[in-house]
C-alpha cells in the first residue's frame, strides 16, 4: 500500500514538472512572438516611409 502512494506522489511530481516546463516554454514562445511582431511592425513602418 505504501509503495502505491509513493508511486502516486512521484507520478504527480513528474506531471507537475511537465506542466511547469510546458508553461515556461509557452511563456518563452509568447515573448518570441512579441519580439517578432515588433520587428515586423517596424519593417512595415520603414517600408511605408520609403
Amino acid at each position: 500500500m505504501r509503495t502505491y502512494t509513493d508511486k502516486r506522489c512521484e507520478k504527480g511530481r513528474a506531471v507537475r514538472y511537465e506542466v511547469r516546463g510546458k508553461i515556461l516554454s509557452l511563456r518563452t514562445q509568447k515573448q518570441e512572438t512579441k519580439i517578432f511582431i515588433k520587428k515586423t511592425i517596424h519593417h512595415d513602418k520603414e517600408r511605408i516611409t520609403n
